[in-house]
């Protein structure tokens, strides 16, 4: 796999800004279909039991209503509410060396804030490279988060979608 992309040059992107919103939907949107379906069980086991009694299904809504806030809080306090999202919405720009190494270069909003250092991570410890509706979508093994680069901040040199077929399995 490396061999192939060893001699391609680096891919420099443009320097970018991801919307919270953009950063919500690929992050928490694995978690959030997981939590769906451990909800769905005992909603759909009260919704047959309310076709014999009706008081199951205000049960049902009583564990929809305290239930889905608490999974929604969750959500925001272990994936939005952590240094690595607070990255991940800063500016920033990559560089993607194919076979060697990826690195993330952070820009500063103003001159009164420092960027944070950049971060320098190994081909080798990248997971997964897929594309989520317009961002490429990159897991490394020692980030909580994945790496989300639009696919708008590629040169138009670059095809992203290259770089995601060699981790399509």
């Amino acid at each position: 796999m490396t061999e192939q992309t060893v001699d391609r040059p680096p891919i420099i992107t443009d320097i970018y800004r991801l919307t919270p919103a953009a950063y919500l939907r690929v992050c928490a949107a694995g978690l959030f279909l997981r939590m769906c379906l451990w909800y769905s069980l005992p909603l759909a086991v009260c919704a047959v039991a309310a076709l014999f009694d009706v008081r199951w299904l205000l049960v049902a809504l009583i564990m929809l209503f305290l239930t889905v806030p608490f999974a929604l809080f969750h959500i925001y306090f272990t994936r939005l509410l952590t240094t690595d999202a607070q990255k991940s919405l800063a500016p920033q720009c990559v560089t993607i060396i194919p076979g060697k190494e990826i690195t993330v270069t952070y820009h500063s909003i103003s001159e009164e804030n420092t960027p944070p250092q950049p971060d320098i991570n190994a081909w080798n410890d990248i997971r997964t490279i897929r594309i989520h509706g317009k961002q490429m979508v990159i897991a490394i093994r020692n980030r909580h988060h994945p790496l989300i680069i639009p696919i708008r901040s590629f040169p138009s040199t670059a095809d992203p979608h290259a770089l995601a077929l060699p981790f399509i399995q």
